[in-house]
């Protein structure tokens, strides 16, 4: 088993795509399991995941059904399974009449999705992959990954973890791997959207084009997020000139969440383009020094000069305690 990132887990996800890989990838993190199916490289299905991912749970949610309609296909599958007929929740709501074929169809498709979209809450995830095509599900919803990267980070990455995922980058000019055009037909990006790939040009550091964002403008922020998991983006040492080819690529510091870059990297207090309203949750997130307090007695350095310390004299050489009297 692997352990990966948020970016790591996207990463491998497009990597199956374009490796036309078959099998089942199972994503662990905070207790839950999910089965993501690939067959060719499509992701075809999705299965485990939490409660709130089940079907019925779904469509309550979705207005699809009422918690009374659900109820009572649960109460008939109940009683099916007593009579050793066991259905599955979409057949009883089908023969109920509370859903169609096709609104079960489509159900099962947003449920898929929304499986995948979950595994992108967490910030670190534990891969397996079995590459046994006998247990990839038959049945298949086949979901385009780089569309649906976009509703992730509509949906689980705020500012400040957005902020988090970018701040090794944070110094470095950055432009695009392909042409806005064609990123904005694969990741299906609104004219809104798209519109935030022009400033990536090879022109403006990631900091200068972050502080240029306005406070409400989430696309930009969103739109780079999805870039930077997707490995869509080049960090260069210098700005791009004109019609010039862009710069060799640099491989900044990993970018990880939470990510403290190292040594080498510019300080966050040395970032005069990083507005302080955006990055002033990251410097409350880096690693505070333990106090004394945190170290047991024993361990505590003395805070004395060494001149002003008491000495430790042998008991011939301390002064007498007796009353002058009796000296």
């Amino acid at each position: 088993m692997t352990e990966r990132s948020a970016a790591g887990f996207v990463r491998t996800l497009l990597k199956f795509e374009r490796d036309g890989v078959t099998g089942v990838l199972l994503v662990r993190s905070e207790g839950v399991r999910t089965m993501l199916h690939f067959q060719h490289g499509q992701l075809v299905f999705a299965d485990g995941g939490t409660l709130g991912d089940a079907l019925g749970r779904t469509l309550v949610e979705e207005g699809v059904i009422t918690n009374n309609e659900y109820a009572e296909a649960i109460r008939v599958m109940t009683q099916d399974l007593v009579d050793d007929e066991q259905m599955r929740l979409g057949e009883v709501l089908v023969r109920l009449a509370y859903v169609t074929l096709e609104g079960v169809q489509h159900a099962l498709e947003r449920q898929v999705r929304r499986k995948i979209m979950r595994c992108m809450q967490y910030d670190t995830l534990t891969l397996a992959f079995d590459a046994a095509p006998g247990h990839v599900a038959a049945a298949h919803f086949v979901t385009d990954i780089q569309p649906l990267l976009v509703e992730g980070v509509r949906r689980f990455y705020d500012r400040r973890r957005e902020a988090l995922l970018l701040k090794p980058w944070i110094g470095f000019y950055v432009a695009l791997r392909d042409s806005p055009d064609n990123i904005a037909d694969r990741f299906g990006l609104e004219p809104s959207e798209a519109r935030a790939l022009a400033v990536v040009d090879g022109t403006r550091t990631m900091g200068n084009m972050l502080a240029a964002a306005s406070a409400d403008d989430l696309d930009a922020f969103h739109i780079v997020t999805v870039l930077f998991l997707a490995g869509e983006l080049r960090a260069l040492n210098q700005p791009s000139i004109g019609d010039e080819p862009l710069p060799p690529s640099v491989r900044p510091a990993r970018a990880e969440y939470p990510s403290i870059p190292p040594q080498r990297a510019r300080k966050a207090s040395r970032w005069p383009e990083a507005p302080p309203s955006v990055w002033r949750h990251v410097e409350e997130a880096r690693h505070r020094r333990p106090s004394d307090e945190d170290e047991p007695p024993s361990q505590r350095p003395s805070r004395e000069p060494p001149s002003q310390r008491p000495s430790r004299e042998p008991p011939s050489q301390r002064p007498s305690r007796e009353p002058p009297s009796q000296r």
